[in-house]
């Protein structure tokens, strides 16, 4: 091609769909990352699915996403020696005292909790985890870093401690194939990504069939019947899938990092925590602009509360101790409408649907932007380390509170 992707991408603007458009704004501002990502992960960055992505490096005229991916990482290369690459938005902190507000947050944040959190289901909580077998901790995405830092102080303290983090629906089923009787699970869900981790909606889409791909034992334990848009999901999976690269089988998520892009040494220690730094970002500003509702209308009981207690249900049949918590965002990254009552009325909302214990005000899972990397919603490695220490005596009260740990007092 005469003009590089960059320039394609500019002039073919206007005739893109709104989604089309998502991927090419993300592209246009940052090429230089979007030119190591698979397809799967630039359409989870920009919110539109894998299919979106293949399809929209064929619209460029390219005969695949590879070969639109090789034109970025070559666009790169020849441009690495560019000094533009390396500015800051340093002016958006100009006469802002960021450390002032920060620290003000949490002091808010701190103050919430000291008001909200319920003694008597923090000592149960505590109690029951430490009377349980073995402990199960649940964190995938954004929530995986909490996942791991819980894992990881939690491995020093208890003996049988499994972390679960794979986005991968069969190898999450297999990681908690032998729980039972006397163990506690931890769930910690995203508001935007829950349904699909957990199968709680039954409109089926490729990423479903992506995410069982490595275990489709997974697949067959569901009863189709009860689940719609199964064929045509299945059909765009498999074109997408044709227009990818054949992957190594030896290779593992170790050898990269979030983005996809390969790494020197192991991303993953043995206890499945990431381990690369991330560092704080450098504002409090948003990353993508698509903001979550935080509001009772998004989460109806039919096509997510009751799928998620049926989910819960299963677990606690077999004697487990199920908990849910809150996971990170920017707290900026908002919906117009999730005002702090519409927050308030949804977190009554969930703790009184959920048929199990709510262990952290959602005013808390709200973050300054500048204790998040890369996204608006996957903590810094100093974010991660202040949730973890704010979520342990959390948890610990209401196993305390459930008989599974004796109270501090």
């Amino acid at each position: 091609m005469k003009k590089d992707v960059l320039h394609t991408i500019q002039e073919s603007m206007p005739g893109f769909s709104k989604g089309q458009k998502r991927i090419a704004s993300y592209i246009l501002s940052d090429y230089d990352k979007a030119a190591f990502m698979t397809a799967s992960r630039l359409g989870e960055l920009v919110g539109v699915s894998e299919s979106t992505v293949v399809r929209f490096a064929a619209v460029l005229g390219y005969d695949g996403y590879p070969a639109m991916q090789k034109a970025l990482q070559e666009l790169v290369r020849g441009k690495l020696t560019s000094i533009q690459r390396i500015q800051t938005s340093n002016d958006r902190l100009f006469g802002a005292d960021v450390v002032a507000s920060v620290l003000q947050m949490d002091m808010e944040k701190i103050r919430i909790a000291i008001e909200e959190v319920d003694r008597a289901a923090f000592r149960e909580a505590m109690d029951r985890m430490m009377a349980a077998r073995h402990i199960y901790i649940l964190g995938v995405r954004s929530s995986s870093f909490l996942a791991g830092y819980l894992h990881f102080y939690f491995h020093l303290i208890f003996e049988h401690v499994t972390l679960v983090t794979s986005n991968s629906a069969g190898d999450i089923l297999e990681s908690i194939l032998r729980i039972g009787p006397g163990d506690v699970l931890v769930h910690c869900p995203e508001f935007d990504a829950s349904k699909r981790q957990f199968c709680t909606t039954s409109d089926l889409d490729a990423a479903f069939f992506n995410m069982v791909e490595s275990s489709y034992d997974a697949l067959a334990r569901l009863d189709l019947r009860g689940y719609t848009n199964v064929f045509p999901a299945l059909e765009d999976y498999l074109r997408a899938k044709a227009g990818m690269a054949a992957k190594s089988y030896d290779l593992s998520p170790a050898d990269f990092d979030e983005d996809g892009a390969p790494v020197d040494k192991p991303s993953y220690n043995e206890y499945g925590d990431y381990t690369v730094h991330r560092p704080n970002a450098r504002t409090e500003a948003p990353i993508y602009g698509l903001p979550v509702q935080y509001a009772v209308s998004a989460f109806p009981k039919e096509r997510f509360i009751a799928p998620l207690n049926a989910m819960y249900r299963r677990f606690m049949d077999q004697g487990v101790m199920v908990y849910f918590a809150y996971s990170p965002r920017n707290a900026q990254a908002v919906s117009p409408d999730s005002t702090p009552e519409a927050r308030a009325e949804l977190d009554a909302y969930l703790r009184r649907e959920l048929c199990v214990p709510v262990i952290t005000p959602l005013e808390d899972s709200l973050w300054s932007g500048v204790y998040l990397y890369g996204t608006d919603n996957h903590l810094s490695t100093e974010g991660a380390q202040i949730n973890t220490q704010r979520f342990i005596p959390q948890l610990r009260g209401q196993m305390a509170r459930d008989g599974l740990v004796e109270s501090d007092g």
